[in-house]
């Protein structure tokens, strides 16, 4: 099931990845400039600087929240994931396509139709580089995501 609009639930949240439990990130304390590089990172606490926070809009669009409001994931000319100044150029259209359960999702860009995912499958260690690659669909690649639902008050 491909879903451009299943945000509604959460209008900011955590990408956590099945298979290693790290989190969408982007590099920098907090990451807010432009061109910089996304990576996976254990998950962090909820604060309001923190550059784990993303929010999909109408359009498709993964802005990094709060740290960075007018960044967007962003695919530049190679495979590599970045964040960049939010456009309506189609390398920064997302959409997410779950799983028969509806839980775990691939985070699929609709232009390339490629998927975020780890440069180094299966690598749970901070800083591993995130890119696009072709789809994964096996439930025990590491293309899959989870939006995990910010605490309370955040």
């Amino acid at each position: 099931m491909k879903c451009i609009k299943c945000f509604v639930l959460f209008t900011e949240f955590f990408l956590r990845n099945k298979v290693t439990g790290t989190c969408v990130d982007v590099s920098g304390a907090p990451g807010v400039n432009a061109l910089a590089n996304v990576q996976s990172w254990a998950c962090e606490a909820v604060s309001g600087t923190s550059d784990q926070i993303w929010s999909m809009d109408e359009r498709g669009r993964l802005m990094s929240r709060p740290s960075a409001p007018d960044m967007c994931l962003d695919v530049p000319s190679n495979d590599n994931i970045q964040i960049d100044n939010c456009d309506n150029n189609p390398d920064q259209m997302w959409e997410f396509e779950y799983d028969v359960a509806g839980q775990w999702f691939l985070v699929r860009n609709r232009h390339t139709e490629k998927c975020l995912t780890l440069s180094i499958p299966n690598d749970s260690s901070d800083g591993v580089n995130l890119i696009q690659s072709t789809c994964d669909r096996n439930p025990y690649s590491d293309d899959w995501w989870q939006k995990l639902k910010l605490s309370p008050g955040e």
